[in-house]
């Protein structure tokens, strides 16, 4: 659509902004990031690396950590928003709060389906997602606690090493001592997945989960 603002392969690190530490929209009607890593960005108040009000933000294929609010939504916040996230990582993000990964507030009848899909939300603190509607639904992720939807797991989803902020997934094939649950468990094959919204000439296929870089092959992978 010609009304969709695209931000894809950008990079927001070591940010800080009252209300958004990385990325501000207010009253846009589609915002989509893909590609893209927003890691290490701060806010005073709400959403550490993303800020979305009285509007609609589709995430596809982003690695989204280490970011933290000083109030709720250390990875995002969405207020009256709908939000697809799709192939996302959230780790590591911090709000005091509530919704150290999402927090996703003030839902009105007329806003979409907020969901989160083939992502993995992992080593948030002090808790994962807050929200308070039904119109939030998660499917086809790892949620660490566990979160009610199809397709849904609580497991490690075995990092090759959150310490060091690696966040690509264990595969026994590229050296790692175990594999990821998190391989083949989303809900579709790559080749039936475009990487966005907009028609775009990609595939999940072109990404990958691996220290080798290979392209996802098969059921999706969990996660960025």
């Amino acid at each position: 659509p010609e009304d969709t603002t695209r931000i894809s392969c950008c990079d927001f690190r070591g940010n800080l902004g009252h209300k958004g530490g990385g990325i501000v929209a207010v009253g846009v009607d589609s915002v989509q990031v893909d590609n893209s890593i927003l890691m290490d960005n701060q806010s005073a108040s709400d959403g550490g690396a993303v800020f979305c009000e009285d509007g609609n933000v589709n995430l596809i294929n982003n690695l989204i950590c280490r970011n933290g609010s000083g109030d709720q939504g250390g990875g995002l916040y969405l207020s009256n928003s709908g939000c697809k996230i799709m192939n996302c990582t959230l780790a590591k993000n911090t709000a005091p709060n509530g919704g150290a990964a999402i927090s996703h507030i003030l839902p009105a009848e007329s806003v979409p389906q907020t969901l989160i899909r083939n992502s993995i939300v992992y080593g948030n603190s002090p808790d994962t997602v807050a929200h308070a509607d039904s119109n939030f639904s998660i499917e086809y992720s790892t949620i660490e606690g566990g979160f009610p939807g199809i397709g849904n797991s609580s497991d490690d989803p075995l990092f090759v090493d959150m310490s060091k902020s690696n966040y690509l997934l264990s595969h026994r094939s590229t050296g790692q001592h175990s594999d990821s649950p998190c391989i083949n468990a989303g809900n579709r094959h790559v080749s039936e997945l475009e990487l966005n919204f907009l028609g775009y000439d990609q595939t999940m296929a072109d990404m990958s989960t691996r220290t080798d870089g290979a392209g996802d092959q098969g059921i999706v992978d969990q996660g960025y």
